[in-house]
């Protein structure tokens, strides 16, 4: 949506200015973009990870990366961040989300 302002003199003479445009609502759900991780690695205790490519019509405000035994892990929309740790039916968080900001590197150290 844009905003245009109409100004009005006395004369009857009229003058327009229009905002850059604002995005209403949510706006498209953001695309998933790729992780890149190691396929072996020698040490249960270290793991680090790289991602790239996710793509939303809003700015992206955080990321956040989390460790799981297997795959799909599925977190649909939850209602509070305690929504999305703990255990899952599909596998056990071995590392539970943690808010990178904007960064797109991740590491852990036990």
């Amino acid at each position: 949506y844009f905003f245009t302002v109409r100004a009005t003199s006395r004369t009857g003479v009229t003058v327009e200015s229009t905002s850059n445009g604002v995005y209403v609502g949510f706006g498209e759900s953001p695309l998933a973009g790729v992780v890149e991780v190691d396929a072996y690695v020698n040490s249960s205790s270290s793991l680090f990870a790289t991602w790239e490519g996710f793509v939303s019509s809003l700015p992206i405000l955080f990321y956040e990366w989390a460790v799981v035994t297997k795959l799909p892990v599925k977190v649909d929309c939850p209602t509070s961040l305690s929504d999305r740790r703990g255990n899952s039916s599909d596998g056990a968080f071995v590392q539970e989300f943690v808010r990178v900001d904007l960064d797109t590197i991740a590491s852990s150290a036990a």
